[in-house]
């Protein structure tokens, strides 16, 4: 019973905090509520990511982008290493992306998600694919720390047997 109210509760919080903005381009970030900028920190560097007042994304490298009926974001085009690559994504019912695929060349790279019960991204795994690679990988998160809209802003990152990396990110609302 439990459970049951909790997944009650997570999806009233969700269509209660999503659904304000016209676009729910936030989800692609697993953010909630209405985000004008989301900036990343982690041993890799740092990235910001804006999002409009009814919630389209600006990010650097992607553009051409194509929303479902609810407006969820469907496709994109990329940029990555100079190359054009075309962005997929597939939905569950509850909003939240199952499936992202990034077509680049000969080469694909398939990305499943698997959330908690909170909504955060558990597990992903990555399937890397062309003529000469054919590599998966396991990514699986632990949350440390969220803000008061219930976004984590510090997780440490587990690369399959690799030790964790910790990662932070500071969210602006509208």
């Amino acid at each position: 019973m439990k459970y049951l109210f909790s997944v009650v509760v997570f999806f009233l919080f969700f269509v209660q905090m999503s659904f304000g903005q016209k676009f729910h381009d936030a989800v692609v970030e697993n953010l909630h509520g209405t985000v004008k900028m989301v900036s990343y920190i982690n041993n890799g560097g740092n990235e910001t990511i804006t999002f409009s007042e009814d919630g389209r994304m600006f990010k650097k490298n992607w553009t051409n982008f194509s929303h479902d009926k609810n407006g969820y974001l469907i496709k994109c085009e990329t940029i990555l290493f100079g190359r054009k690559g075309i962005t997929t994504y597939t939905y569950n019912q509850y909003g939240q992306i199952v499936e992202e695929v990034l077509k680049i060349g000969n080469g694909t790279c398939t990305v499943l998600y698997e959330y908690n019960i909170d909504g955060t991204v558990k597990k992903e795994i990555q399937k890397l694919r062309n003529d000469i690679i054919n590599l998966t990988m396991e990514i699986s998160y632990s949350y440390v720390d969220f803000d008061k809209h219930g976004n984590w802003v510090f997780r440490r990152v587990r690369i399959g047997e690799m030790s964790n990396i910790e990662e932070w990110r500071t969210i602006v609302y509208w």
